[in-house]
């Protein structure tokens, strides 16, 4: 399970199956501050319906790891230029995967040949999350306060 032999490349839709049982597979309670609203407001399988429908499209650009020895999805990272910034949006890798670089390959993959800031949502409760952003250089500008009207 080296990472140095990880297979990169942008997904597709034809990917959508694997990227949904990456999804399920690779969610938890401490994903991010709007991924835990997501999980109050809409279910699992409507997030995944949303991210796979994102595949392929604008403005998401994703790109996936690949075992090369088995062609399996490990992991997938998604980036979007919102309101004229660039923004480093979610990241999944198979719990058998983690701590083996797989993030930190797909992220720098997709910050190669980008020009000016980069911005990325962390869960300050997401300690993994943390010290891979800011192994990549990002420091915090602001902490994320998620507010809701009853």
């Amino acid at each position: 399970m080296k990472d140095a032999f990880l297979s990169i490349r942008r997904l597709t839709r034809r990917d959508g199956a694997a990227f949904a049982r990456l999804v399920r597979a690779a969610w938890h309670r401490d994903y991010s501050g709007v991924g835990e609203y997501y999980m109050r407001t809409e279910s699992l399988p409507a997030k995944v319906r949303g991210l796979v429908g994102s595949l392929g499209g604008r403005p998401w650009r994703w790109l996936g790891a690949f075992d090369p020895g088995t062609g399996r999805l490990v992991g997938a990272a998604g980036a979007l230029t919102w309101h004229g910034r660039y923004w480093l949006g979610d990241v999944f890798v198979a719990p058998r995967w983690r701590r083996q670089g797989v993030a930190t390959r797909l992220l720098r993959a997709l910050l190669r040949g980008r020009r000016g800031p980069a911005y990325a949502e962390v869960n300050a409760r997401n300690a993994a999350s943390r010290k891979l952003v800011a192994k990549l250089g990002f420091r915090v500008v602001l902490t994320d306060l998620l507010v809701r009207r009853p």
